[in-house]
């Protein structure tokens, strides 16, 4: 008697449960793509540059916003700090303590400008509207000297500590004096009371009021800056890392010596968050709450730290972001939330789960090495998680969905994933690129490319199985719904049986006038495409577009894949349905079971 067979369909609507986000080989998936609606994919958009590319790197994007509207983007580049031209589209000297200087050709040569306010040992560079006298570069990093430094005049020399620069020949036009900053120091900037602040821990910290920069070298010079009670706290100092300093209340700019915490541990801070009326102190390997409480002995205001977590900390000072109601945060190995247990009382605590357990195999490629070039943003319900996981700068950017029960997805193998740093204005977000040539970059939603370069993407759905391991399916058709679309798919179907891994690929054209006989729809009469009545749908509103996929396959188990690596075309994926048939269970005999041992 024949046995019968069982036909079956296997129908995936909802799939951001049925992506394969880690086979715990490094793969995550969907790659380059994004969750529109609900259970939706599609392929991810493009960017474009905000302006020309450049030879050395751009870091630091920062847009300073005052309270009449008017904004200001600022990044670093080389010696200096400098602004967007939204006119020219070109990034122009930001004049840091500027003045129109003159210089004597002699031996040495002396450069004067009325109450300059340049110290010994301050670094400046020259530029010029015709040329400079033989001797000085426009653009070359100088220290002032000591020598022959008055309120008016200053000398300067080629490196620290050196014999005075001598200058030759003849000069022309208008020349000037700017402070000048260590090459690719990272900065850190604060808005207080419609100022700018800002320390690349290197150079003095500094007050910009859109117009007029002021320096305060008797501050402390970190790059992580955060207001809490009123004062400006300052940690990422060089020589004291492990150190927050805190200013005079309502004063951001004075600093005393005995105004400082430190909590428990050698590890570095490396953030602070002001989180609902308490300062949340990030260090490598663990976090502290900072308050104040009063002090009825001394009649002071005396600072209170506990420790919050002594397990999990923040790998870098940009691995910090605000998501919604908590702070997500990168330990270097996972991302975990801190936040209100209970508001009411105010309990502080780190949330059990992790929130990137569906990548933590691919997150293991980072390097503690380069743990401090991590970066997080986030924006728009979704979390941005900068890393550098094949290579020495940030290569790759994880995505967390918040719309799509935490789902991931990831950029890679393109422009847009090297983010150096996130800036979002008017809803777009911008990003600096981490590696040659450097520039700005601007996510534009209606590009389909990545500044000129195709989009890969791919899209792994979980293995189909049956709960008994011992039987095989035959799977005989795929048919998959794609929404509002053009493009050149190529299907991959993983089998595995008797633990052998097989693979067939199938590539057709959707939306195009290239479906004909060469990119055969299996048995639906060529050129179909199954819409509307094939699916009890009416063709002239149908919203979606399905294609069927023929082949035969006898396995245990199937996996299905979607790429496309077309430049101008789409990618969007609805929904898919499996077809075949069931074969009863294989019967063994007991001789013909072999005993490994």
């Amino acid at each position: 008697m024949p046995l019968k067979k069982e036909p079956f369909v296997i129908i995936k609507q909802d799939l951001s449960k049925e992506v394969d986000v880690d086979d715990s080989v490094g793969r995550s998936s969907p790659i380059n793509m994004n969750f529109i609606e609900t259970g939706y994919l599609k392929k991810d958009t493009g960017s474009s540059l905000l302006s020309p590319t450049d030879t050395s790197l751009r870091h630091s994007l920062f847009n300073y916003v005052k309270q009449d509207g008017t904004n200001m983007i600022i990044s670093g580049y080389e010696n200096k700090l400098q602004k967007f031209n939204p006119t020219t589209s070109l990034w122009e000297d930001l004049n840091v303590e500027t003045g129109t200087v003159t210089v004597t050709i002699a031996s040495p040569a002396v450069f004067t400008l009325t109450s300059h306010g340049l110290t010994a040992d301050t670094k400046v560079y020259f530029s010029t509207t015709g040329v400079l006298p033989t001797g000085i570069t426009a653009g070359t990093t100088y220290y002032v000297i000591a020598t022959g430094l008055t309120a008016n005049d200053f000398q300067v020399s080629a490196t620290l500590g050196g014999a005075a620069i001598n200058t030759t020949g003849t000069q022309s036009g208008t020349h000037k004096v700017n402070r000048s900053f260590t090459p690719e120091a990272l900065f850190g900037f604060f808005v207080y009371e419609n100022e700018l602040y800002g320390c690349n821990a290197e150079e003095d910290y500094f007050k910009f009021d859109g117009t007029t920069f002021t320096r305060y070298t008797a501050a402390p010079k970190g790059n992580i800056l955060e207001v809490f009670e009123d004062s400006m706290n300052v940690a990422g100092v060089k020589s004291n890392p492990l150190s927050i300093y805190y200013s005079n209340t309502g004063d951001p700019t004075t600093f005393t010596g005995t105004d400082v915490v430190q909590p428990l541990g050698t590890d570095s801070v490396t953030g602070l968050e002001n989180y609902y009326g308490q300062l949340l102190i990030f260090k490598q390997e663990s976090i502290w709450k900072l308050t104040f409480v009063y002090d009825n002995v001394t009649s002071l205001y005396i600072p209170k730290l506990e420790l919050q977590s002594g397990n999990y900390g923040a790998c870098s000072r940009d691995a910090i972001s605000w998501v919604e109601n908590d702070i997500w945060f990168f330990t270097g190995r996972e991302v975990r939330a801190i936040g209100y247990k209970d508001q009411q009382t105010g309990v502080l605590g780190v949330n059990t789960s992790v929130i990137s357990d569906q990548i933590k195999e691919t997150l293991k490629k980072v390097s503690v090495a380069n743990y401090s070039k991590v970066v997080t943003f986030y924006h728009n319900r979704r979390f941005y998680l900068s890393v550098p996981l094949e290579a020495s700068y940030n290569d790759t950017i994880f995505v967390c969905h918040l719309l799509y029960k935490n789902n991931w997805t990831k950029y890679n193998s393109r422009i847009k994933a090297q983010a150096l740093d996130f800036m979002s204005i008017d809803d777009t977000i911008y990003t600096c690129k981490s590696t040659a040539p450097y520039g700005v970059l601007k996510w534009n939603e209606q590009l389909l490319t990545d500044n000129g370069n195709a989009i890969n993407c791919e899209v792994v759905f979980k293995k189909i199985e049956d709960k008994d391991f011992n039987k095989f399916n035959i799977y005989r058709y795929l048919d998959v719904m794609f929404k509002n679309l053009q493009g050149k798919i190529t299907v991959t179907l993983i089998e595995d049986a008797n633990d052998l891994r097989t693979e067939k690929t199938k590539t057709f054209y959707i939306g195009q006038g290239l479906e004909d006989g060469s990119s055969s729809l299996g048995e639906v009469t060529t050129g179909r495409q199954l819409v509307g009545d094939g699916y009890g749908q009416i063709i002239s509103i149908a919203p979606y577009l399905k294609n069927r996929i023929s082949f035969l396959s006898k396995a245990q188990t199937l996996t299905i894949g979607l790429s496309n690596s077309s430049i101008d075309e789409t990618f969007t994926v609805c929904e898919y349905a499996l077809f075949g048939t069931k074969e009863p269970r294989k019967m063994f005999k007991t001789s013909g079971i072999v005993s490994v041992g």
